[in-house]
């Protein structure tokens, strides 16, 4: 009912409800397509990192060890803002976007771990150069994963 005279009720109807929650809806939607090309950049790049820390620590003969599961960590993290990326372009994706954004703070947190244990290797190793680079990579990585974990979260 509109206007209902007699009762002064506003009533609005549910055709203008679905209305309104459809509009609400798109405009969600359409909101994710605009950081579908920026995520999938970042993502490529993370994962093209993870790849070069990956071949890096085969150069330096430690394949295997805490840099490398670093370096697998830094790819899976991109693997997961590529695949947030492409789900930017579906209308349902919020949802999707949000959970994989999330799984690769999880991988960069997990990387996070991993590189305290390549400073104790490089430690074991005595290489106090490859010991101060890995130790700088712990605060980018640490604010990268909050980072994406509240982005995840809003």
């Amino acid at each position: 009912l509109r206007n209902s005279p007699g009762y002064g009720l506003n009533v609005v109807s549910c055709r203008d409800n679905y209305s309104k929650n459809r509009r609400d809806l798109s405009k969600l939607s359409m909101s994710l397509k605009p950081a579908a090309i920026p995520l999938m950049d970042s993502g490529k790049a993370l994962a093209r990192s993870g790849e070069l820390l990956i071949d890096l620590t085969t150069k330096l003969d430690l394949y295997g060890g805490s840099l490398s599961a670093t370096g697998a960590s830094i790819r899976n993290c991109g693997d997961c803002l590529a695949q947030a990326a492409a789900s930017c372009r579906f209308k349902t994706a919020a949802e999707l976007v949000i959970d994989e954004m999330r799984e690769g703070a999880d991988c960069l947190r997990e990387g996070r771990g991993k590189l305290s244990l390549a400073i104790e290797e490089s430690k074991v190793d005595g290489d106090a150069v490859l010991m101060g680079r890995i130790e700088s990579m712990i605060g980018p990585m640490q604010s990268a994963s909050g980072s994406l974990e509240e982005a995840g979260a809003a």
